[in-house]
């Protein structure tokens, strides 16, 4: 073997194949993002104290809310991957997840290419939720681990 075939069958190795099924569940995961994953609202009080004008001391209780975040370290992996970015700003810190709509438009185009390309009527596809794709994905899941194991 030379050493332009082992360059070769060295790129053949590290080669990540990532397959329409790979793609078709990673957008499902973005359409899952739930900005509550990441942080928690959390309503406080403050009192602050005051005479009223007859000398009688008063309470004022006034309402606000604190976005606490939460720690990066509890994320389960799925939920890490559909963060885009984070960002330190005057303000706090940002946190960006990927755009649901661009998933969705994303998973609508593969499902109309494979019904242009496979010749099969996938026109239905559309027309399912998110949670009857899942459904459908770990259906194909299934079947792809049985004929892993024949």
């Amino acid at each position: 073997m030379d050493a332009l075939q082992n360059i070769e069958s060295m790129k053949q190795v590290n080669r990540v194949e990532i397959t329409v099924k790979d793609i078709i569940k990673e957008l499902i995961n973005i359409n899952e993002a739930d900005i509550y994953d990441y942080l928690t609202i959390v309503k406080k009080e403050k009192k602050t104290y005051s005479m009223t004008q007859n000398g009688q001391p008063a309470e004022l209780v006034t309402s606000y809310y604190e976005i606490e975040y939460k720690d990066l370290a509890t994320l389960t992996k799925d939920q890490r991957k559909r963060i885009k970015a984070i960002e330190q700003t005057s303000i706090g810190i940002k946190i960006t997840l990927y755009d649901k709509q661009k998933a969705l438009d994303s998973l609508y185009e593969i499902i109309a290419v494979s019904d242009t390309y496979s010749g099969v009527d996938t026109g239905a596809f559309a027309q399912l939720s998110i949670e009857e794709l899942e459904a459908m994905y770990k259906t194909l899941e299934e079947v792809d681990n049985v004929d892993a194991k024949q």
